[in-house]
C-alpha cells in the first residue's frame, strides 16, 4: 500500500484523528493541507464509489478498498478542484 500523497510527510496538517474540533469532539480523519493541483494517488487497488459537490467539503470523493488484514476501508477526499470518474483504479 502506498500513501495517497507523495510528499505527505512534509505536508502541513490540519486536524488529526481524534482531535477536538470546533464542530466535533472527535475528528474522524487526518487533514493534509497541500497546494492546489497536488495529485492524489490510489494507495491500493480501489473503486471510487461516490462523488459529490457538497456544502461541507466541496468536491468530495469516497474510495473503497478491500484490505487483506482490515477488510473494507473507505477513504474520503474533500475540497478537490475536480472530481474523477466513478470507476475502478489501480494502485498508484
Amino acid at each position: 500500500m502506498i500513501y495517497p500523497l507523495k510528499e505527505w510527510i512534509d505536508a502541513k496538517r490540519g486536524y488529526g484523528f481524534g482531535e477536538k474540533t470546533f464542530y466535533s469532539d472527535h475528528h474522524l480523519g487526518i487533514d493534509h493541507i497541500v497546494k492546489e493541483g497536488t495529485p492524489i494517488y490510489a494507495p491500493m487497488d480501489c473503486e471510487i464509489v461516490s462523488t459529490l459537490n457538497g456544502i461541507q467539503g466541496g468536491n468530495t470523493l469516497w474510495a473503497s478498498f478491500n484490505d487483506v488484514d482490515y477488510g473494507i476501508l473507505v477513504m474520503r477526499c474533500m475540497h478537490l478542484r475536480e472530481l474523477p470518474a466513478k470507476a475502478k483504479y489501480k494502485e498508484g
